[in-house]
């Protein structure tokens, strides 16, 4: 069966439509080609968007901040483990190597993500591994500072809300009655005091 399409015979069945394209015009392929460019589905709206590929990051600066909520760790790559947030603000962020930055602005609501600094790793496990509620933070980059082995490492400031600050004591307390030794379990941070 033929169906007309702007004037062009194509051909319904997949061999056939092959061999009706092949001997259209260019013309013609030009208007199939429109025709077919966007298409819609009756029943399905198609807005929110999926992430594909790498977050943009965020690259700490002595005394710079920025305020999200933890989501989830991007794991794909071993070697490089990211921290995913979801921005509470408009942050710049980066894409691409170290070398060959492109500056990206994550607006709010959108993810982007972080390195897993060594002094963040713990209480961001906390986070995203035992809270069932959403943990917003402010985290600032201090300054740098030298290891006994030589290496730089940040030093970090995070806050959270006093609300959720007392959700995060009492899922901690429940990690240590759970262990029973009042030891803390991997990925749990020490009462403040």
């Amino acid at each position: 069966m033929a169906k007309d399409i702007q004037g062009s015979n194509v051909k319904e069945t997949n061999r056939q439509s092959a061999v009706g394209a092949s001997m259209m015009s260019p013309d013609e392929l030009d208007a199939l080609k429109k025709k077919l460019a966007n298409p819609t589905v009756a029943g399905f709206n198609f807005t929110e968007e999926e992430r594909i590929g790498f977050a943009p990051y965020w690259n700490p600066e002595a005394g710079a901040y920025f305020m999200a909520v933890p989501v989830g760790r991007d794991d794909r790559d071993p070697e490089f483990v990211r921290i995913l947030f979801r921005a509470l603000h408009d942050i710049l962020c980066f894409r691409g190597p170290a070398d060959a930055q492109e500056p990206v602005i994550v607006h709010a609501g959108e993810e982007f993500s972080t390195s897993v600094y060594y002094a963040l790793k713990e209480p961001f496990d906390l986070y995203i591994d035992n809270c069932d509620f959403e943990v917003p933070l402010r985290v600032q980059a201090l300054e740098t500072v030298k290891t006994s082995n030589k290496r730089d490492v940040w030093r970090w400031k995070v806050a959270t809300t006093p609300e959720v600050k007392k959700k995060l004591d009492a899922v901690r307390a429940k990690i240590r009655m759970a262990l029973g030794s009042g030891k803390q379990p991997a990925g749990a941070l020490p009462a403040a005091g």
